[in-house]
């Protein structure tokens, strides 16, 4: 049959880029192609006469059977192939995967006297094919396991993605998502101009999203642009803010407390320098925060006692409360107490600086009170119990003269009297504005 073929024909089907070849009804090939031969690996000597091909080219007996079976029951069925796509080895090792197309030649009497198959080379489109179902498994694996919400939209904003988070944050299924513009789904009534605004950016935006029940939760809307068959899409990522909000929040109380502390807080790190410097701890030491920030907190704390304890407690992160003297910048010496506490997680310590100078000379105060009241009292109450303890024995032992007792009795209550004017002038010097007792001791003496 080929050498009856023009030579135009045959030169066209030469320079085909595609696997041509005529095989006999034994499966012998008669015609074998040049770009069989490039594809194959196979060139037309070494295989025209033979049928050991097609062993060649699927040398897995098992798939060799399946695709010999599934080829005769489709030929019994329409007399050829369509389409018809096969993996072949090549001689090199590679895989190739062909797509065939086969018609049948028959003589003038109506015999089959062969078989025309044409191989496509369609290894690239299977690749290209099976690479994008693989990124397509990929992007559904990684955004269904996603934490944040991931939505795709088409270029009218119509919802065409919903992944499992953005179900969990907004409490819509994917079903009822699919197929919804997103500014109906998820836009609040008064900021639909805002999202609007904001779809035809890229980048990240904050904004109040509405959840199914309609309430309303801060959150990021970080946008990118994408192309899909030809067509521009846009992928949002929604990050739910109100955690972070309310940690935000938190902070800044926590904040406003540390910085309107009277007692220095300072926080270190596990080397000793330090992270945070309140305005108790400036005013103080003297020390800015600016100048504080990352120093050594022992080269700016200089204790005059309980320097080696605090040193010792910051080596060891390690609980401590110590009394020390703390000098300022004038010289004056205060009294503090020191607690150390380690830091959640083990980033550092935190060292409460409270000045007690004001304590320790209220107590004092209040001990000089006591020794001067007892020192005024002691005498006269152990004049008055020696006098009364004479009345009694003088009752006691003989005839009492009632002259000399009225007149012992008034000498006790002349002792009586300086006890009760002593008691008085205490009394109101803690109850002078004036007098040199702080107050809080002032209370508790007056109770």
């Amino acid at each position: 049959m080929i050498s009856d073929l023009s030579l135009f024909h045959q030169t066209i089907i030469e320079r085909m880029n595609a696997l041509v070849t005529f095989l006999a009804p034994d499966g012998t090939i008669l015609f074998w192609n040049e770009a069989a031969g490039q594809i194959t690996g196979y060139p037309a000597r070494e295989v025209i006469g033979k049928n050991k091909i097609w062993k060649q080219l699927y040398p897995d007996p098992v798939y060799r059977k399946e695709i010999t079976k599934m080829i005769t029951d489709v030929i019994e069925e329409q007399a050829y192939l369509r389409n018809f796509e096969t993996r072949i080895i090549t001689e090199d090792g590679s895989e190739k995967y062909i797509s065939w197309n086969t018609s049948e030649v028959r003589s003038s009497g109506g015999t089959i006297t062969g078989y025309v198959a044409v191989g496509v080379d369609i290894t690239d489109k299977v690749l290209n094919k099976r690479q994008l179902r693989e990124r397509e498994e990929l992007f559904h694996g990684i955004t269904s396991a996603a934490y944040n919400g991931i939505i795709l939209l088409d270029e009218d904003s119509t919802i065409t993605y919903w992944n499992p988070a953005a179900e969990r944050i907004f409490s819509y299924q994917k079903q009822e998502a699919k197929g919804s513009h997103i500014i109906d789904l998820l836009a609040p009534e008064n900021a639909r101009m805002e999202w609007q605004s904001v779809l035809a950016k890229t980048g990240s935006h904050e904004l109040d999203a509405r959840r199914k029940d309609g309430s309303l939760i801060p959150s990021e809307l970080t946008l990118s642009t994408v192309t899909i068959k030809n067509r521009p899409h846009t992928i949002i990522v929604i990050r739910d803010l109100t955690e972070q909000k309310r940690s935000e929040s938190q902070m800044r109380l926590l904040s406003t407390i540390v910085q309107t502390s009277q007692e220095a807080i300072i926080s270190v790190s596990v080397s000793g320098t330090i992270l945070s410097w309140n305005k108790a701890a400036e005013e103080m030491t003297g020390i800015p925060e600016e100048k504080a920030i990352d120093a050594p907190v022992l080269n700016l704390i200089t204790l005059k006692e309980g320097e080696d304890q605090i040193a010792e407690a910051i080596s060891q992160s390690d609980h401590a409360v110590i009394s020390a003297i703390l000098p300022d910048r004038q010289g004056m010496e205060h009294d503090v107490i020191i607690s150390v506490t380690p830091l959640f997680g083990g980033e550092g310590l935190s060292l409460l600086i409270r000045d007690i100078t004001e304590v320790k000379k209220a107590q004092r105060t209040m001990i000089a009170y006591i020794r001067e009241a007892t020192a005024r009292l002691k005498m006269p109450v152990e004049v008055v119990r020696e006098n009364i303890e004479d009345i009694l024995e003088m009752f006691e032992d003989t005839t009492p003269d009632c002259d000399s007792a009225a007149l012992r009795l008034r000498v006790q209550m002349t002792h009586l009297a300086q006890i009760a004017e002593t008691i008085r002038e205490l009394n109101a010097a803690l109850t002078d504005e004036d007098a040199d007792i702080p107050e809080a001791y002032r209370a508790f003496l007056l109770e």
